[in-house]
Order: C-alpha cells, then sequence, then structure tokens
C-alpha cells in the first residue's frame, strides 16, 4: 500500500493530500498539479486535501484549488474517520464536504495515492489513513506516499530499522536490541534524571538545554568555539558538504550518494564514534 515518489509522478491520476505537509515538499506537489499521469483519462490529476478548514495547503500550478474534505474545524483524525465511515455507506454525525466528489474521483480512479507526513498526523490519524488506504485496496487500487519532515531523521530510522528491525528510540541495556518509545526516549530520560551522559550528535551548533546536574554532555558537531556547557567538544563535518556521504532523498525514496561540496579535514560522526569504540569497548564494532 506505499509507492515510491516516481511511480507517484508517472501514475497518480488523483491526488490527497492529508493534513498538512512539510514545506521541503511543497515542490512536488506542485510538480504533480504541473504533470499529466499516463494513466489518466482526463489529461490532469484531480487533487483533494483532507483536513480542518483553515488548514495551509500547498500551491498548485495553474492557480488550480485542492478540493476540500473536511468536517468544520475537527480535528485531522476525526475527519479521517468520518471519511472513511462514508465511504463504508455508514452515516456519521457530521458528513465530510465535498464527499460525492471524492467518491465520484475514487470510482473512476486508476491509481489514487494519499500524500502525507508524520509531522502533523498523529498516531491515530495515521492509524486512520492506513485503515482508509486498505478499504479501498479491497475493491480497488489505493496507496500512500511518506514525505518526512527531515530526510536525515528519516535516513537514521530507516538504518536503524535494518540494523536491528526497529525504529529510533531502541535500546541495548540488556544486550539485544529492545523498542520501547517511552522508556528509550531521551528527552525523557534526562528530564528524569535517568541519565549521568548525553552524547549529542548534529552537525548544527545548538546551546543545549539546562543539563542535569550530574549528566555530563559529550557534543559532537560542526564547530570552531567549544559547546556552552558540554564535557567535550568534538567538531565533526557535516554530511555532503565536508566529506561525501550516503542520505535519505525523498524525491527518490531512497538512499543515494552524495559528494562533499566542499571538502575538509574535518572527520565524520561515524570516525569519531568508531574512534571512541574502539578505546571503550575490547571487541571491534561489526560494522
Amino acid at each position: 500500500m506505499t509507492v515510491a515518489p516516481g511511480e507517484t509522478r508517472r501514475r497518480a491520476d488523483v491526488v490527497v493530500i492529508v493534513g498538512e505537509l512539510p514545506r521541503i515538499h511543497h515542490g512536488l506537489v506542485g510538480e504533480l498539479a504541473g504533470t499529466v499521469p499516463d494513466l489518466s483519462t482526463v489529461n490532469q490529476r484531480a487533487f483533494f486535501v483532507v483536513g480542518p478548514n483553515g488548514m495551509s495547503v500547498p500551491p498548485l500550478n495553474g492557480g488550480r484549488e485542492a478540493t476540500r474534505l473536511s468536517c468544520g474545524q475537527a480535528s485531522l483524525a476525526a475527519t479521517l474517520a468520518a471519511l472513511r465511515t462514508q465511504h463504508k455507506g455508514r452515516r456519521t454525525s457530521q458528513p465530510v464536504s465535498n464527499f460525492n466528489d471524492f467518491a465520484k474521483a475514487l470510482a473512476a480512479a486508476h491509481f489514487p495515492v494519499f500524500l502525507f507526513s508524520g509531522h502533523a498526523a498523529e498516531g491515530l490519524a495515521l492509524e486512520m489513513l492506513q485503515g482508509l488506504i486498505a478499504d479501498l485496496n479491497r475493491n480497488s487500487r489505493a496507496s500512500g506516499l511518506h514525505l518526512p519532515a527531515n530526510e536525515n531523521g528519516w535516513g537514521s530510522t530507516l538504518a536503524s530499522a535494518w540494523m536491528t528491525g526497529f525504529p529510533l528510540r531502541t535500546g541495548f541495556a540488556r544486550g539485544f536490541p529492545e523498542f520501547d518509545p517511552w522508556r528509550c526516549d531521551v528527552a525523557r530520560m534526562i528530564a528524569a534524571g535517568e541519565a549521568d551522559l548525553h552524547l549529542r550528535i548534529s552537525a548544527t551548533t545548538a546551546q543545549p538545554k539546562e543539563k542535569k546536574r550530574r549528566m555530563a554532555l559529550i557534543a559532537l558537531t560542526k564547530t570552531q568555539e567549544p559547546v556552552a556547557g558540554a564535557a567535550v567538544t568534538i567538531a565533526i563535518g557535516e554530511a555532503g558538504v565536508d566529506h561525501d556521504a550516503v542520505v535519505y532523498s525523498s524525491r527518490t525514496g531512497s538512499l543515494r550518494s552524495i559528494d562533499a561540496q566542499a571538502a575538509s579535514q574535518l572527520p565524520s560522526a561515524a570516525t569519531i564514534i568508531r574512534l571512541i569504540a574502539t578505546h571503550a569497548f575490547a571487541e571491534p564494532l561489526p560494522c
């Protein structure tokens, strides 16, 4: 039920924008509005947007506007629930606006795609969206395209998934990976005083929040000055700028290699972490 961005550009004849999309993806929406899919019978894509009235919508080319699907000021999760309910032919306390237009477009569609991001959709909304797509696939075909708010963050999630089988917020305290999004929430652990050492890795220098007295901070960041409040500051390069890198690309929906834009002598974060591990552990890291 998921689809790649390239397949969306080529085939999607009905595009449904679910919730607010990060600004970095507005160009993709404009590109979809300005091109014709090979499965379309009317030489243009139909656009719908799911969300409360007043929600910002990416601009479409040619002055077009997406048809709004909303239940007034109801939340995104509630609107998706009502949309799913009406699609099944059941009554709702508040009907979704323009539902008949949406139903007609789906009935004629060959390749509908729902664009969404965890940036503005909480867990219940995403669950309702997945349920709606699953319902549509019982009799026809529909897909979802995830558009992450941060490409580096999503790339880290994918790397964690293929190495451990779980996304981030996975712990190794018992010698094997355990996924617990509450217990392994770094911000919560720091606030609760559970941690005595914080290793912060970021290409951008940001002043840390007020730290606990007994917690030491080691900062790996691109900087020429020590980070305030850090016990140790190690300068690192930025991936794709100071050194070659492999990064996640939302445009292709996969990883891609990029050359350094301004190669420098600054080491990568991976190099520093490996050096630390070499001195901290008797056995070398597996990869």
